[in-house]
């Protein structure tokens, strides 16, 4: 157990408000008791191949979603460089399944026009390839498709009936994104969280992978397809002592419409994905108003007790100094996690694909507040380790879906899984 994490549990929590009216969200009044979890043992596999998959609901609704190191399309073989005379090679890298020059058993012998044979021996270098032999016959014809560090999606339908789209790039809408392609690939960025906001959409980004030195804010306007950063510096940076390189949005609803408080909430971490996965990171509390979200200067960060008057920095227990905020009591994770509010239970969720391992894991856990500063409670666990999110959309009275891909219970593609939690009066 983290010693941030033992400090958090015995934080005293601010009074009731904390300067946020109506929960944050604007729910009911406090739900049901949770009493446990239950996970679905069979997931539905979408065969879109990448990893992380967090996602928000549209205004528009539809369901947005990014991927990283992946293709974000299926029955297609994932290439670095689509062939020869690319335009637009990935900087630095030649492993790719068409380069036979470097050991791979990739040939065009037998196909249509524009399509391979993987063949069951990947090539130097290119270890990721083997996610696509997993689950695919790596003897028959497939056409390549881009492999991309970040991607976004964009998809019809209600969970788990998400609708395939037509066109050579299917549901894919942008990929390297959210700056130029070449500072992109050479950086790898990762998307944290993506929240609609009336429309706009609103992406948490990081780098590097796994251990982050830097998180910060684009956004698009058109539905994922031109994305533009946030104006300024990010402040969330590992030269700063930042908490929130990892920005996790707290989703509420369709377009944010669950929100009665005027505030965007998000959590805040160390890094996408501890180097040890046993150790745990502590989580933080951010917020900001829903109109100012790219904006880093009017971000507020929860430090759990009123600070001392006449500090124009303080606004209650919310300060705009990140340096003060203390971690949220009864939560931690030791990877990228997500939050949403459900309207069905009238709580506040965070889940974490990689919880601790005291209980014979490795295992994830779901978690759940009435508020978002707490207090938290662990309402069960369940196998893991992997990165998923919950799902906003498609909740039931007392479930959700969530996405989940690579691990030894899910292969390198989204997957679909439904959460059920019991409840007591």
């Amino acid at each position: 157990m983290a010693a941030g994490r033992r400090t958090a549990l015995v934080l005293a929590l601010a009074v009731a408000g904390a300067g946020c009216s109506g929960g944050g969200g604007g729910g009911p009044a406090p739900g049901p008791k949770l009493t446990g979890i239950t996970v679905d043992t069979t997931a539905t596999e979408l065969h879109y191949m990448g990893d992380l998959w967090p996602s928000t609901w549209g205004a528009d609704g539809k369901l947005y979603l990014a991927f990283g190191d992946g293709t974000g399309m299926k029955n297609c073989v994932p290439s670095l460089t689509l062939g020869a005379g690319d335009p637009n090679p990935v900087p630095g890298v030649t492993a790719d399944w068409s380069d036979g020059n470097i050991g791979g058993s990739a040939t065009t012998t037998g196909c249509p026009m524009g399509e391979w044979i993987p063949g069951v021996t990947q090539p130097a270098g290119a270890g990721f390839y083997g996610d696509f032999c997993n689950h695919n016959d790596c003897s028959a014809c497939y056409a390549l498709c881009r492999f991309t560090f970040n991607g976004i999606v964009v998809m019809d339908g209600t969970p788990p009936a998400l609708q395939d789209c037509a066109g050579a790039d299917q549901c894919v809408v942008k990929r390297y994104w959210p700056v130029d392609f070449a500072d992109t690939a050479s950086k790898k960025y990762k998307t944290s969280s993506l929240l609609d906001v009336g429309g706009r959409l609103i992406a948490a980004v990081h780098y590097g992978p796994g251990t982050v030195s830097t998180g910060f804010l684009a956004y698009s306007d058109d539905g994922g397809a031109n994305w533009a950063t946030a104006t300024g510096t990010s402040p969330w940076t590992d030269t700063n002592g930042s908490h929130f390189r990892v920005l996790v949005f707290v989703q509420m609803g369709q377009g944010y419409a669950g929100n009665s408080d005027g505030h965007v909430y998000a959590f805040g971490m160390d890094h996408e994905l501890y180097n040890d996965v046993g150790t745990l990171m502590d989580i933080y509390l951010a917020r900001v108003p829903r109109d100012k979200v790219t904006d880093y200067a009017a971000w507020e960060y929860y430090q759990g007790t009123p600070g001392p008057g006449g500090d124009p920095c303080y606004n209650g227990v919310w300060s705009c100094r990140q340096s003060d905020a203390r971690p949220v009591a009864g939560l931690y994770s030791s990877a990228q996690a997500s939050a949403m509010y459900h309207p069905g239970l009238g709580k506040y969720l965070f889940f974490t694909g990689f919880a601790d391992a005291d209980s014979g894991g490795p295992y994830g856990a779901l978690f759940a507040a009435d508020n978002p500063w707490g207090p938290w409670q662990r309402v069960g666990t369940f196998p893991g380790p992997f990165i998923g999110a919950l799902v906003p959309k498609g909740t039931g009275g007392n479930t959700v879906w969530f996405t989940a891909a690579g691990s030894a219970a899910y292969p390198y593609t989204l997957n679909l899984v439904k959460l059920t939690v019991q409840t007591s009066p």
